[in-house]
């Protein structure tokens, strides 16, 4: 991973996919970093605490800042099947609105505010809006890998997914499905491909080889030991 080049602050709560400043808790705040692979934007999901690691003041953050638009025609997509509350439809216009300016973005909403649920709904939304089909490749700690894959059938099942872990046959059975000249559109056989951060330094070869249009990096604490992901390419997001 590249270092973190700038952050996005909203309402004055740290935020990275969007906030809102409302009676509800404060949510979230962007930061952009460096792509992996061929990521387009990609977004890290972490608890608002965890700001902090990257020790940056106020100041810099306004005058780094791209603010959220007064006014947003983006709505929930229809391709997620569930209602967002009013912080986390602010949320994913905030998301939307850094996509659409290039940037990376970290989501740093408070536990149980529903970062999961804001990164499916963007994913949804790029689908849906901007026929971008993927592939989006989702990295989280092994202990949630399971409950990601169910949420996004759950709430996304139109958007197919690629549970990509288990032992070094099985990979070699997956990794057979992860084909590029099939990728990048509707029918595709995946959408999203969900592994762990151990598997992507362990399988980064293979991970390489794709053009991803969105990363997901869920738990952001773990991507300071993927320091050697240096890429030349454009942006990600991590929530």
């Amino acid at each position: 991973m590249g270092e973190l080049s700038s952050v996005l602050y909203y309402g004055g709560a740290i935020l990275t996919k969007g906030s809102t400043q409302s009676s509800a808790p404060q949510p979230h705040v962007i930061i952009p970093s460096a792509a992996y692979g061929g990521a387009i934007i990609s977004f890290v999901l972490c608890p608002s605490e965890l700001i902090k690691i990257y020790q940056i003041e106020d100041n810099e953050i306004r005058n780094n800042c791209s603010t959220m638009p007064m006014t947003s025609t983006v709505q929930t997509p229809l391709l997620f099947r569930g209602t967002l509350k009013e912080y986390q439809l602010k949320g994913l216009q905030w998301l939307v609105n850094c996509y659409e300016q290039g940037l990376n973005c970290i989501l740093a909403d408070e536990m149980g505010l529903g970062k999961t649920i804001q990164a499916m709904a963007f994913l949804a939304h790029l689908a849906e809006d901007k026929n971008i089909w993927g592939p989006f490749l989702v990295v989280a700690p092994a202990s949630v890998l399971n409950n990601w894959a169910n949420e996004i059938t759950h709430f996304c099942p139109d958007l197919k997914t690629l549970p990509y872990w288990g032992g070094l046959q099985d990979r070699t059975v997956l990794r057979k499905k992860i084909n590029p000249k099939t990728q990048y559109r509707r029918d595709a056989g995946f959408h999203i491909l969900i592994t762990s951060y151990q598997l992507l330094v362990s399988d980064e070869k293979y991970f390489q080889r794709v053009k991803w249009q969105c990363m997901v990096l869920d738990e952001a604490q773990a991507i300071k030991s993927l320091n050697r992901f240096d890429s030349n390419h454009s942006c990600q997001c991590t929530l």
